[in-house]
């Protein structure tokens, strides 16, 4: 077990931060090699003793962080030694390294460790929303529904209190955040032990809901630009069905028009194409001209509609296998005459005839990637995925067919600043679906993975 050494301090981000938290709260440390705890009362800097000043506020605290950052010595700690009432110089490689900065120890883990170690999620803070059905692009769409900013932030507040993982420090910072007399949710004032991983955990699933705050509350100058300007809004609405993949949240106003946003953190993942575009080209494909889009949705035509298309369990690997098999590689039912069986007896592990003739016609296509070739045939997902996406940016009908039916679909991709989200404030960047710079993604699916089960097909959205 690796003591609190400063070289280990300095190994992860958040773990100085942690440190002086910990300080501040009257913490009793693990000890290494022994079942004492240590009160600390001050972090020794060789012969600069930090102890001496006032660590209260958020400014001293972190004052006494960037000094730590940035310190090169021999760190010591002062404080006592288990029930000793004598206060006493000790090595930081006396400390143990315990669960709070990413160790084994016995305190509860409560930050530094996983990526997802908060298990905060959209649907967790909104649960005292009132559950109703809202008709939404012709179809009822179950949603926690809130027409007032208080219902919002009583939910947020009670929906991070249940949650067993949530640390303290962030629970107090959104209660300052979220008071009762607060009605302007541009600025939160973080606590300087947050580390990096649950910034970005809060950003990402806590900002769907925030979009709710400003548009119910303001200041909606947190929106660039501001889509909904000086419009009243009935409700803040927020898919609960898990069935449903059309938007992350959307606002019914009061003269019934319905702005539906996709939230991202940042840049964010990028879309699934088979859930969010390929049924739009179906329901369009008279008017997508020649080329890869209209042969790839004429396939998707055959083997499903566009209602099964937007929801879950949809046939996207057998469409996937069939345009490939078919439109790409050129084999007809005489060589394979199921390509989805294809990809069942790779992924059970066994070879065939058709197996072998579809990786052979793998190796001869004109600008296989080499790590496809590589890692056949558990590469024939990706190199579908990839051709696929290749076909289609290259051609200047089938991107602009692409541009035409996104704008059809008129929603706004809200992209949360994360630059200014460490630092407190709180601003969206939106575009418009009918706006913007298209690119198709086909490399999410590994070569080494038959089964792609990090995506398929997806696009990306980005301002002009």
């Amino acid at each position: 077990m690796a003591a609190l050494t400063l070289t280990e301090l300095k190994k992860r981000a958040g773990r100085i931060e942690t440190l002086v938290r910990l300080f501040h709260e009257g913490h009793k440390f693990e000890m290494d090699k022994s079942i004492k705890k240590f009160k600390m009362t001050a972090i020794v800097l060789e012969s600069i003793t930090y102890g001496k000043f006032d660590i209260k506020t958020k400014s001293q605290r972190t004052r006494l962080i960037n000094r730590i950052r940035t310190y090169r010595g021999r760190l010591f700690y002062s404080g006592f030694v288990g029930f000793s009432r004598t206060e006493e110089d000790i090595s930081a490689g006396l400390l143990k390294k315990s669960a709070e900065f990413g160790g084994g120890g016995a305190v509860k883990k409560t930050g530094a460790g996983g990526s997802e170690s908060l298990a905060v999620r959209a649907e967790t803070l909104i649960e005292d929303g009132t559950l109703e059905k809202i008709k939404f692009a012709g179809q009822d769409v179950e949603c926690r529904t809130f027409s007032d900013v208080d219902q919002l932030k009583k939910s947020m507040i009670n929906g991070l209190k249940k949650n067993p993982k949530m640390p303290k420090y962030i629970i107090e910072d959104f209660e300052k955040y979220l008071c009762p007399n607060c009605r302007k949710f541009d600025e939160i004032e973080w606590n300087e032990s947050i580390p990096d991983n649950e910034m970005n955990q809060l950003g990402k699933y806590g900002g769907e809901v925030i979009t709710g705050l400003i548009a119910l509350g303001g200041p909606r100058t947190s929106f660039h630009p501001n889509i909904l300007k000086t419009s009243k809004i009935e409700k803040f609405c927020v898919p609960t069905d898990p069935a449903f993949t059309g938007v992350d949240v959307f606002c019914l106003m009061k003269n019934g028009e319905i702005v539906p946003i996709s939230n991202k953190y940042g840049k964010g993942a990028a879309a699934s194409f088979f859930v969010n575009v390929l049924p739009k080209c179906m329901k369009s494909f008279r008017s997508i001209r020649p080329g890869p889009l209209r042969d790839f949705t004429r396939v998707a035509l055959r083997m499903s509609t566009p209602k099964q298309m937007e929801r879950r369990g949809a046939p996207s690997k057998e469409i996937l296998y069939e345009h490939g098999v078919r439109n790409m590689l050129k084999l007809d039912e005489s060589d394979v005459k199921d390509p989805y069986e294809v990809y069942e007896l790779i992924r059970n592990k066994k070879s065939s005839k058709e197996v072998r003739k579809v990786t052979e016609a793998i190796k001869k296509y004109s600008g296989v990637d080499d790590v496809v070739i590589k890692n056949l045939p558990n590469s024939v997902t990706a190199f579908f995925c990839r051709e696929v996406a290749k076909d289609l940016n290259k051609n200047s009908k089938a991107m602009k067919d692409l541009k035409e039916i996104l704008a059809g679909k008129n929603y706004w991709q809200a992209n949360l600043d994360i630059r200014d989200w460490f630092d407190g404030k709180i601003n969206y960047r939106l575009v418009n679906s009918g706006n913007v710079e298209l690119k198709i993604i086909g490399s999410k699916a590994p070569t080494t993975d038959i089964t792609a089960k990090q995506g398929l097909i997806n696009y990306f959205m980005s301002l002009p």
